[in-house]
């Protein structure tokens, strides 16, 4: 004998039919309202998530670590501002990653006169220049004074970590250097046309001195004197 089909007790569903034993309603215009919803709402949770993760309430400043907002905005590097350099005017900043790691932006050394040197690994006359701008900042470093050495190879920054680091030890200077690569953004910045060239900036953040051609040592000492008093 075959077996029979199990049947289950008949239901009332809210349009009056029954649905019972092996027999469902064809409600084709319900299940298509049914669908109609289900796109919005997907779409209505979908932008909740996306707001929800864009403005990440469990991330805020109040809870992150010491150090990491300022990490964060060190993280723009090149140009900051749109400035350009005029004598007697602020020094346009800008944030550089240093040979040995840590981003240096010029602004953070504000009372201190720091001197702006643009070079290239290729250039000669930058190379000549290095020991006059060494022996002054040896001289100079303990009374507020500051190089900031913006390396302006063309290359990529891995090629130009590894030319400017041999070329840091060659010619054997202690000052800091930073990298202008790839973008070359800060040569830009600062409406250059040829290496070296040198930007000196009093305590106030203000271009008191520029030279384009190379530095010695008895030219800068005097200018560094002169950027330590006041404007007149």
């Amino acid at each position: 004998m075959d077996e029979e089909s199990p049947t289950f007790p008949a239901v009332a569903v809210p349009d009056g039919s029954a649905v019972g034993g092996n027999r469902v309603p064809a409600n084709r215009a319900r299940l298509r309202a049914l669908g109609r919803l289900a796109l919005p709402i997907a779409a209505l949770a979908g932008i909740a998530g996306a707001v929800l993760l864009l403005s990440r309430p469990w991330q805020n400043d109040a809870v992150d670590p010491p150090g990491m907002a300022a990490v964060r905005e060190a993280e723009r590097l090149g140009a900051l501002d749109p400035l350009q350099p005029k004598q007697g005017q602020p020094a346009p900043d800008f944030a550089l990653r240093s040979l040995a790691g840590p981003v240096l932006r010029l602004s953070d050394f504000r009372g201190s006169v720091v001197l702006i040197n643009f070079w290239a690994t290729w250039c000669g006359p930058c190379r000549a220049e290095m020991a006059e701008i060494e022996a002054v900042y040896q001289a100079q470093k303990d009374r507020a004074f500051v190089v900031l050495a913006v390396n302006d190879d063309n290359a990529s920054t891995v090629d130009a970590l590894r030319l400017a680091r041999d070329f840091r030890e060659e010619v054997g200077v202690s000052f800091p250097m930073v990298l202008d690569a790839p973008a070359g953004d800060v040569f830009t910045q600062y409406r250059l046309y040829g290496l070296p060239s040198s930007f000196l900036v009093d305590a106030d953040g203000i271009v008191r001195f520029i030279k384009f051609g190379p530095l010695n040592r008895d030219e800068l000492t005097r200018e560094v004197e002169r950027a330590r008093r006041p404007r007149s």
